[in-house]
This record gives C-alpha cells, structure tokens and sequence, in this order.
C-alpha cells in the first residue's frame, strides 16, 4: 500500500509529492504535479528513502509536518508508556513514581548497549532478527525516551523544533572543536 504526502511546492509551482510504500523494504517514488491540464509524471524512483537526498520543505509543508511529527511523538510515547505501566514500571505500590535519575540512566544503558554493538560490527539482532542489534539498541533508547517524556508530560516534539529552530543562529560546530 502507498502512502501520499505533500511535502511542498516546487519552485516553479508544482506539488511534489512523495508516495512511500509501507513495504519492509519500502521505495520512494517522487510524483511532481504539472497542474491540473498536465497532471501527474513521475519524477524520481528510489529504492529507499535515504535515496532522495535532502529534502526541502515549504513553510506550510513544514509547519504541517512538524504537526504530524508532535502527533506521531504523542503516539508513541502514549504506546511506550502505557506498555510501562502495564509491565509495572509506573505507579506500583512500592513505587507509585518513577525515578528520572534511574529512568535517564536506563536511557544511557542503552546508548552503551549501542556503542557495544557498533564495536561488534553491528551484529543482527537475536530478538527481532530482520534488524540489526543498533538497531535494536536504538529502539530500545526511544521506546524509554517516549516513556519517559509522556510520564512527565513532555511537549518534545515542540521543544524539538525550538531547538533547531535556535540551532539554525549558532555558529559553525556551535564555536566547538567538535
């Protein structure tokens, strides 16, 4: 199944719009639209999303991307947490709050269980195989994040785009040697 998002306006007008499959392996097929005399051509086809490069959006295009990224955030942290809570990591009877110092730590232990894998050359995962252990690491690190953020009521998605919004004045490596 394909799935169309608009992500802006071309400079000479058109809609670009990006159909992804929802397939494992997915592909990316970029769709211009010429206007309603010329309709759609087909732009470019990608094996992968990674394939397109970087991608430029309108404001508008970002600023509604920028919704669906806060609703997809919200999503997941919703899903994240209430998985925590049924599993008894929130509002147990001997613990009826979480630590933040031991909920960040455990965010860290699985930026370490990343580095360890990097350091094996990236083994495939054993516990869900079709991914590699970084992988596996990485979802291990956003699923405690998301957790974590909605237990506290955490507007990220939003700080996220404060963030680089701001990162966008500071100066080259943020006057940093790296």
């Amino acid at each position: 199944m394909m799935k169309r998002i608009i992500l802006g306006i071309d400079g000479n007008g058109s809609r670009e719009i990006i159909l992804l499959s929802s397939a494992k392996q997915g592909s990316v097929i970029v769709v211009k639209e010429d206007g309603p005399a010329n309709g759609y051509k087909v732009e470019a086809h990608h094996s992968k999303v990674d394939d397109l490069g970087p991608v430029y959006l309108s404001e508008m295009a970002e600023d509604a991307a920028w919704d669906a990224a806060s609703h997809v955030f919200g999503m997941i942290g919703s899903r994240s947490y209430k998985n925590a809570v049924d599993h008894g990591f929130w509002g147990d009877t001997d613990r009826p709050d979480r630590n933040d110092a031991e909920a960040i730590a455990l965010m860290h232990s699985e930026l370490s269980e990343m580095l360890e894998s990097v350091r094996h050359d990236n083994p495939k995962s054993e516990k869900i195989p079709d991914f590699t252990n970084t992988e596996e690491e990485a979802a291990d690190l956003l699923i405690r994040f998301f957790d974590w953020a909605q237990g506290r009521g955490l507007r990220v998605a939003e700080a996220v785009r404060a963030k680089m919004n701001y990162n966008k004045s500071r100066p080259h490596k943020h006057g940093k040697k790296f």
